[in-house]
């Protein structure tokens, strides 16, 4: 996958010293590029993926090829829901920091599967590019906030070493989480920017040369009409915003998607 030059602002700046840092997911999409990120950046980086067929095992078996030889890298197969090897994890690897990004996508599957959902720790990101229908829910009448993985990444590297502090004339009366006794802050990272789902495909279709056979469906129980990121928080403490046009970030998932399954046009 081909990324764009981009000014950083001097994005070490933000991870100042050398981490040991565990990501969990770490063969799923978002995993791969961040673990690559950081080892580039010279961190230390134990991956955690339980390699579950959810998608095609093949491709995070790829993924982890490309990781294994970088330096600095670990990778175990594991469940986070096997809780004392977990514990056991912790205990010996005492991390600096933790990215989870375990989790099992799909809203629909999560009404059939509600435990799947649960316990599962893969990231998966996978569009199937076939000349047989899509569907399209509520005929396309839906809009979603498109994020590309470079911005992603950024977002989640200056957030990593950013800990909230406590503060000592914290009170009960003042329920504000991020100045707590146990501190914590929650971010967002997204484009900020609904896309209506038919531009999406158009977009696709241009990138493809080919038009989409559409199989136009109704709302579907679970589903939103629109949904986007709140990132505020994000430009306030680190002073970033995701700006990929969705033009670009589906072209060049394109171009990947066809130097690593071929071309099928």
């Amino acid at each position: 996958m081909r990324h764009r030059q981009r000014d950083t602002h001097d994005y070490k700046a933000f991870i100042p010293m050398k981490q040991k840092i565990l990501i969990s997911g770490a063969a799923g999409f978002i995993g791969f590029h961040l673990s690559r990120r950081l080892l580039n950046d010279g961190h230390e980086v134990i991956g955690l993926d339980s390699l579950n067929e959810y998608y095609d095992v093949r491709l995070k078996e790829a993924r982890l090829a490309q990781l294994t030889p970088l330096p600095g890298f670990r990778f175990i197969q594991q469940h986070l829901e096997e809780r004392e090897k977990l514990h056991h994890l912790f205990a010996v690897e005492k991390f600096d920091s933790v990215v989870n990004l375990a989790a099992q996508p799909g809203v629909r599957y999560s009404l059939t599967n509600p435990y799947a959902c649960i316990d599962s720790n893969i990231v998966g990101f996978m569009n199937i590019l076939e000349g047989t229908p899509i569907d399209v829910f509520n005929h396309g009448n839906m809009r979603r906030d498109f994020t590309f993985i470079d911005d992603i990444i950024e977002g989640v590297v200056r957030v990593i070493d950013r800990i909230p502090k406590a503060t000592a004339d914290w009170s009960g009366a003042r329920l504000d989480p991020g100045t707590s006794y146990a501190p914590y802050t929650l971010y967002n990272i997204g484009n900020n920017t609904p896309v209506e789902l038919m531009h999406f495909i158009n977009v696709l279709e241009e990138c493809l040369g080919k038009k989409a056979a559409k199989n136009m469906l109704p709302l579907q129980a679970g589903d939103v009409r629109a949904t986007y990121a709140d990132i505020d928080d994000l430009m306030r403490d680190v002073g970033f915003k995701p700006n990929t046009p969705i033009e670009e970030g589906i072209k060049q998932f394109v171009d990947w998607y066809r130097s690593y399954y071929g071309d099928q046009r």
